[in-house]
Parts: structure tokens; sequence; C-alpha cells
């Protein structure tokens, strides 16, 4: 939980099957005020996908950014903001 006024990003890997597919991504939050929230991610192209993540950030918005890791096939990397 951040406590803090201004936001963090955290990352976050996790193995997979090479041959894995991961068709849907879902991080569930408990707010400050004690509520909790879930953010799911949709399928984009990455680069699509990634500037909607830095914008929702840099707006102040909490967003969820998974993708494969461009060194490891069996890593996904997960950003929260």
């Amino acid at each position: 939980m951040n406590f803090n006024e201004s936001p963090i990003e955290t990352i976050f890997f996790f193995p997979k099957e090479i041959s894995s597919v991961i068709s849907r991504i879902v991080c569930e939050f408990t707010l400050k005020d004690g509520s909790k929230t879930a953010l799911e991610t949709k399928i984009e192209e990455r680069k699509v996908a990634e500037a909607k993540f830095e914008d929702a950030v840099a707006s102040g918005k909490t967003a969820v950014f998974g993708s494969m890791t461009k060194t490891s096939a069996d890593l996904i990397r997960i950003s929260i903001g």
C-alpha cells in the first residue's frame, strides 16, 4: 500500500511457460479508504498499450501494463503505476 501523496510505479516479473498464452491480467487493489477496486488489461499492440500506460500514469491515474520481457520468453513483466 502506498501511503504517500506521490504515486509510485512498481514492476513485477512472473515466470510463465514458453508455450503459454496470456490473454488477460487483472490487478486488485485496496485503496486508502479500505475499499477495493480492480483493473483489467486489454490486449493491444505493445507500443499503443505502453503509450496509454504512460499517459495514464502521467495524468495521475492508476494503470497496468503487461508485456513479455524483451530478453526472456519465459517471463512476463507487469508494471503498475
